[in-house]
C-alpha cells in the first residue's frame, strides 16, 4: 500500500534529496581537508609514495630518484604535492642532485582527465655551482652533487630540455628556485665568487630553454649578479652570460685569467658578458661591455691614477687569447681620452701585450 503512494515524482525527490546529501558531503569532507591543510601539511602514506617514487623512475631516462617524505600542503592558497630531502643519481650510482625541498603543481586540466601533468615546480634551498677546469670545460653540478658527477654545461642543459620534452612534463610553464646558493669558481685564478639569496627561473619557449640566475654577492663590496644559461637546441648553440651591478673590479678578476688584470683597479663596474660555449663545453669568444664608476689605477712602480668613469666594448677570442676593444672611453683630471686597440693576454693572464689608437687626448699635471 505504501509502495502505491509513492509516484514518479516521489521517487524523483528522494533521488534529489540523495544526491543534495552526497554533494554536502563531499563539500564538508573537502572543506575539512583544506582546512586541515591550511594547519599543517599531510604526509603522504608510505604506499602511496612508493608507487609515485616507482612512476617517477620509470619515466627518467637515465638514473634514480630517492624522495625522503612526500606531502600534501598549501601553498599560495593551491594544494601542492611536496617532496622532501630528493636525491637524483646517476647511472652509476653518483649523486648528480640534492634538493632539500621540491613543489609541485598540476595542470588541473589535465587532473580532471586522471592525468598527472606537472605545471610548476618549485625548488627551495637549493645549489648550483658552475666550474670552470684547468682545461676551460665549464662544469654545472646542481645542488651540490659533487665533483664526481659534474657534466659539462652543454650535456646539463641537454638533460634539462629532454625533461621539458618528456609526456610527464608537457604541461611544464617554469621551474622556479628560492634561496639558491651560487657558487662560481675558475681552476687558473684558483678563485671564486658566491651568491646568496638567489632566485632562479628555468624556461623553455619555443624550443629555446633558459636558466636565469640572480643573486646578491658578499665580495669586495655588495653587488648583484645575474647568470643566464641558454640552450637551442635546433641550432645547436649554447650560451653562457653574466650580467652585474656595482660589482667589485678584483671580484670580476676571480672569474677568468682574461679579466685578471683587473686586480689592478679599484672600482665597482656595471656590465653584461655573454659567451657562446662549445659542445665540449669550452668558452668561445666573450662579447660584452663594462662601465666604472670613479676608482683607481693602480700600477707597480706608479703613482695611483684616479679616474672618474671608465667604458669599455670588449670582445675576446680564447683561440688567439686577443681581447679587442672595439670603444675605450677613460675621463680622468690627469688623463682622458677616447680610442680602440687590442690586448694579448698571457694564459694566466699575468703578462699583457698590446697596442692601441687613442684620441681626444687631454692631460694635466696632477695637484
Amino acid at each position: 500500500m505504501d509502495a502505491a503512494k509513492v509516484g514518479p515524482g516521489g521517487g524523483r525527490r528522494r533521488i534529489w534529496t540523495v544526491a543534495l546529501v552526497v554533494l554536502l558531503a563531499v563539500v564538508l569532507l573537502a572543506g575539512a581537508f583544506w582546512v586541515r591543510l591550511s594547519i599543517a601539511p599531510v604526509v603522504l602514506p608510505s604506499a602511496f609514495q612508493d608507487r609515485i617514487e616507482t612512476r617517477i623512475d620509470r619515466a627518467m631516462t637515465s638514473g634514480d630518484i630517492g624522495i625522503g617524505e612526500m606531502v600534501l600542503a598549501l601553498s599560495n592558497g593551491m594544494p601542492a604535492l611536496e617532496f622532501r630531502d630528493v636525491t637524483l643519481t646517476t647511472p652509476q650510482g653518483e649523486d648528480r642532485a640534492v634538493f632539500p625541498v621540491l613543489r609541485l603543481w598540476f595542470a588541473q586540466g589535465a587532473m580532471m582527465r586522471g592525468q598527472l601533468r606537472v605545471q610548476r615546480i618549485l625548488v627551495a634551498g637549493a645549489g648550483l655551482n658552475l666550474v670552470r677546469g684547468a682545461d676551460g670545460q665549464l662544469d654545472l653540478d646542481l645542488a651540490g652533487g659533487g665533483e664526481q658527477a659534474s657534466v659539462d654545461l652543454v650535456q646539463t642543459l641537454a638533460r634539462l630540455d629532454q625533461m621539458f620534452a618528456a609526456p610527464a612534463f608537457s604541461h611544464l610553464e617554469e621551474v622556479l628556485g628560492d634561496a639558491v646558493e651560487v657558487h662560481l669558481s675558475d681552476a687558473v685564478t684558483d678563485r671564486d665568487l658566491r651568491l646568496h639569496s638567489g632566485q632562479a627561473r628555468l624556461t623553455r619557449d619555443n624550443g629555446l630553454l633558459q636558466l636565469e640566475v640572480e643573486g646578491q654577492l658578499d665580495g669586495q663590496r655588495d653587488a648583484t649578479v645575474a647568470l643566464s644559461l641558454q640552450r637551442d637546441a635546433s641550432r645547436g648553440r649554447t650560451q653562457v652570460g653574466l650580467t652585474f651591478e656595482t660589482l667589485a673590479a678584483r671580484d670580476l678578476a676571480a672569474t677568468s685569467p682574461v679579466f685578471a688584470f683587473l686586480d689592478q683597479m679599484h672600482a665597482p663596474i656595471d656590465g653584461s658578458l655573454t659567451a657562446d660555449v662549445a659542445d665540449d663545453g669550452t668558452l668561445g669568444t666573450v662579447d660584452g661591455w663594462l662601465s666604472f664608476a670613479p676608482g683607481q689605477l693602480r700600477l707597480l712602480g706608479q703613482e695611483p691614477l684616479s679616474f672618474t668613469a671608465l667604458r669599455a666594448r670588449v670582445t675576446y677570442a680564447p683561440d688567439t687569447h686577443r681581447a679587442r676593444f672595439d670603444e675605450l672611453v677613460m675621463q680622468a683630471d690627469q688623463l682622458s681620452f677616447t680610442g680602440q686597440g687590442h690586448v694579448d693576454i698571457s694564459a694566466d693572464g699575468q703578462v699583457l701585450t698590446g697596442q692601441a689608437n687613442l684620441a681626444d687626448i687631454v692631460t694635466s699635471r696632477a695637484a
